[in-house]
């Protein structure tokens, strides 16, 4: 089997008053090798957090994938 590359992510949300979600967040790496796009949610968070994304929260999330997406040079977010 070819190799198997791991993406972990770390999720900072801010402590202002409304900066938690409950929304369907998406992120989406752009690599110098591949441009690769995962939902975050509690399936892949390696985090004890009860609820993800809430006002002051730090998550963290793993993914395995086939395709390696190089050195990431920037990402966007989606909600």
């Amino acid at each position: 089997e070819k190799n198997v590359f791991k993406y972990e992510i770390d999720v900072q949300t801010s402590n202002d008053f409304g900066a938690g979600t409950n929304s369907k967040v998406l992120i989406t790496l752009f690599g110098d090798v591949e441009i690769e796009s995962y939902e975050l949610n509690k399936t892949n968070s390696i985090t004890k957090n009860k609820d993800l994304f809430e006002s002051g929260n730090l998550d963290r999330f793993l993914f395995y994938d086939k395709k390696e997406i190089g050195e990431v040079f920037q990402f966007i977010y989606l909600l």
